[in-house]
């Protein structure tokens, strides 16, 4: 009689057992993506997300409004990465410089979602943390080999010091009152400098690069498959204690 009771409540139990091992074991599917953006390189890494049709559902774009600038505020400077959206018709957004808030952002985004993911690449701004936290995954597309070159310029730095190696990361983003491009590591790629680069021959490569990696990411973060690391930073030793005032830096 107990062996019989015990089975009956195996019985009940075992569609509820099933639902939460197939939720537990389905990937999440693909993602709605809230990118970040406005010049060249923005518009180069989503193109190369574009195409990866396979990891998204649907995309909304984030970029600075129109302004006016120059001698009189004639010229009317756009946003590289409105127009592109504008061409392929997707959502676009545009933040004004006192909209710190962003406030007016698809409702989809306002509340943390497994499937939602945020983007940034070359936004120029610091996204806010009342945006930051409604995502898990929060994505920067990092055109170097961090920690290397954390914070603004890192494609200028790797040309004024004459690296022969750059490459590009896909990191966590964190509040930025713990410093720029501080967060884990997704993902990096490195390449050789091709021989008297300059920024308008490397930028596109990396961000092309950039996208590629993101998409690969987002592919492993669906499966559950995906990792990360905490940035590498080099160890002060002994001899780092004694300054050399023949070194490039002391001679600036």
């Amino acid at each position: 009689m107990l062996l019989l009771q015990q089975h009956i409540r195996n019985v009940r139990r075992a569609p509820r057992l099933r639902l939460i091992a197939s939720y537990y074991t389905t990937g999440a599917g693909p993602l709605n993506i809230l990118f970040f953006g406005r010049d060249d390189f923005s518009c180069k890494t989503l193109e190369q997300l574009w195409s990866a049709r396979d990891v998204w559902r649907s995309i909304h774009l984030v970029t600075t409004e129109d302004e006016h600038i120059g001698r009189g505020r004639k010229t009317l400077s756009v946003s590289p990465l409105k127009t592109m959206g504008q061409s392929l018709q997707i959502p676009i957004h545009e933040v004004s410089k006192d909209d710190v808030s962003l406030q007016k952002l698809p409702p989809q985004f306002s509340q943390p979602g497994p499937n939602n993911v945020l983007v940034s690449a070359s936004y120029g701004r610091a996204v806010p943390n009342s945006i930051l936290y409604n995502f898990e995954h929060r994505l920067n597309v990092h055109p170097s080999l961090i920690p290397k070159y954390r914070g603004a310029a890192p494609i200028q730095w790797t040309i004024a010091n004459g690296d022969e190696t750059t490459g590009v990361s896909i990191i966590r983003m964190e509040d930025v009152s713990q410093g720029f491009d501080t967060g884990d590591i997704y993902a990096s790629k490195a390449m050789e400098v091709p021989t008297d680069a300059t920024y308008p021959v490397i930028a596109p490569i990396l961000a092309a690069e950039g996208g590629h990696l993101l998409a690969d990411v987002l592919r492993k973060l669906i499966k559950k498959e995906q990792s990360n690391r905490p940035p590498e930073y080099p160890k002060i030793i002994h001899k780092h204690q004694k300054p050399d005032w023949y070194a490039r830096a002391c001679l600036r």
